[in-house]
């Protein structure tokens, strides 16, 4: 693989890594393609970008996968999944004003 194509997917995976580190990393690309416009070798510091980029994505990885999953009761009237039951519905039809609240 060529360093022109190393780089461009490093720059695209930018996308999965955590928001804290990719200032920092998209610095480090751009000094890299300037490199490489000047014909000058960029190989160690593509590698140290392409480990840096996979330390931040497992990083985000694992925080997502962490993330708290919310349970709500079924019978409460917020449960995401569901729609407002029909006495809701009814109930906010009723009231004048209140039609836009819900769907």
């Amino acid at each position: 693989m060529t360093p022109a194509a190393i780089l461009a997917d490093l720059k695209s995976a930018l996308s999965s890594c955590l928001i804290r580190d990719r200032h920092l990393l998209r610095r480090k690309l751009a000094d890299a393609g300037d490199r490489l416009k000047k014909n000058q070798p960029a190989d160690k510091l593509l590698a140290d970008i392409a480990g840096q980029v996979e330390r931040s994505r497992s990083r985000a990885d694992a925080r997502r996968a962490h993330l708290p999953k919310p349970q709500f009761d079924d019978a409460l009237p917020v449960n995401p999944p569901t729609a407002p039951s029909p006495s809701i519905t009814a109930i906010a039809a009723a009231r004048p004003g209140s039609s836009s609240r819900f769907p």
